[in-house]
């Protein structure tokens, strides 16, 4: 599907300007949440946390090959 996002791809959060990350994993839940995008952010506050984002809040800037 359009905008589907894989573990590798490298993200921007939107809701910051320079905040971007790696998936790590992308877990499915139920169709009314979609689906839920494992992110290990680049650096501080979150370097080397991993946090759940929904998609509609991820851009991604490179696929992963």
């Amino acid at each position: 599907s359009e905008g589907q996002m894989k573990a590798g791809d490298l993200v921007k959060h939107k809701a910051f300007d320079d905040l971007y990350g790696v998936v790590t994993s992308v877990t499915s839940y139920d169709s009314a949440f979609g689906e839920r995008i494992e992110v290990l952010w680049t650096y501080d506050p979150g370097y080397g946390r991993h946090t759940p984002h929904h998609p509609d809040r991820l851009e991604v800037i490179r696929e992963s090959r």
